[in-house]
């Protein structure tokens, strides 16, 4: 039966949160069926951060607990309604580059 699950974040007191479905069915044209548990996590628009490294999509972050409790426990309504991107205030940029520079301790 399908179901809302969320992984947590925990620095930021986040949980992102997604969707979780078994499927049965072919993978290969032609091939068998195999039962799979699929996961689809939550995007919405960018932020000011988050446009700056992807364009299309930012990871929707709840991080609130009641935000959590309407996201596991309410109507398919009330948690779609919390599906936005999160302040982009509380987010940084802490990795750039090919090197994956850290910009917290500067190397």
């Amino acid at each position: 039966m399908p179901h809302n699950r969320a992984a947590s974040f925990e620095p930021l007191g986040a949980i992102y949160p997604g969707h979780t479905a078994p499927v049965s069915q072919a993978i290969k044209k032609d091939g068998l069926d195999v039962e799979i548990d699929v996961y689809s996590s939550m995007t919405a628009e960018t932020n000011a951060i988050t446009k700056s490294f992807n364009h299309e999509r930012s990871p929707v972050l709840l991080t609130k607990p009641e935000d959590w409790q309407t996201w596991m426990r309410r109507t398919p309504d009330e948690a779609f309604a919390l599906v936005k991107p999160i302040d982009a205030k509380r987010l940084h940029i802490v990795q750039e580059g090919l090197n994956k520079s850290d910009l917290i301790r500067g190397s």
